[in-house]
């Protein structure tokens, strides 16, 4: 009896002392926020570097809208998707959502170069541009990707490389979206380097990371 008296005490005093934990909104909810905060930091970048001089035109191409589409929702479904896959109640499944995006985004990049083949003139500023293409992604990239960090961190995934891999695509997807509202690159080889090179070393560098300090950096109990 006195054993059992000092073990209710003992919950009791625990339960006094426990702090109230605020629950974790839904996936879709807090998807959402990024979303629209991803939204809003692409436009705020376009006002402040200004829109490429030739987007009326470039909005006629159906390769163009294509890549546009493809990137912006790459990004919203990869984020969707990091912020499910890791949960306990969720399938693996999850980690195919971003990629019918990421194949449309990849689609129109590539149809956009292999049907508007030319060459790159002589004395092209080509590094010029490419370091103000490389700003522009980074100062896409950067914000969004600790936010989503921070994100995932506070809702502990249980599938920390998995959950990785989607946040970096999805990173990459809205710096891209920047990238091609901003940049005139010419439908060159040019264009694969900057939109899929760069962003793909994004996606690399983050997933790397992501999948193998996952746990400790995520918060995560388990891969």
């Amino acid at each position: 009896m006195r054993a059992m008296t000092t073990t209710d005490h003992l919950i009791e005093s625990l339960v006094d002392h426990l702090a109230p934990v605020q629950p974790l909104a839904p996936p879709a909810v807090r998807a959402t926020r990024l979303i629209v905060l991803a939204t809003v930091l692409i436009t705020l970048l376009a006002a402040a570097r200004g829109l490429r001089a030739d987007l009326d035109q470039r909005l006629v191409e159906p390769d163009f809208v294509v890549a546009l589409l493809g990137s912006w929702l790459t990004g919203v479904t990869g984020t969707l998707a990091a912020l499910s896959i890791g949960l306990p109640d969720r399938s693996r499944r999850w980690f195919l959502l971003p990629l019918p995006a990421f194949l449309v985004w990849v689609w129109g990049v590539g149809a956009g170069c292999l049907g508007h083949w030319v060459a790159i003139p002589t004395g092209a500023p080509i590094v010029a541009d490419s370091v103000r293409c490389l700003e522009t992604l980074v100062m896409a990239s950067v914000p969004l990707a600790l936010v989503l960090w921070r994100m995932l961190r506070r809702s502990r995934p249980l599938r920390a490389a998995n959950t990785a891999w989607l946040g970096a695509l999805a990173v990459a997807g809205f710096a891209d979206t920047a990238h091609l509202l901003i940049h005139v690159v010419d439908p060159t080889a040019l264009v694969l380097v900057m939109n899929l090179g760069v962003t793909g070393l994004i996606l690399v560098g983050c997933g790397i990371v992501g999948s193998w300090r996952g746990g400790r950096l995520l918060g995560s109990p388990g891969r």
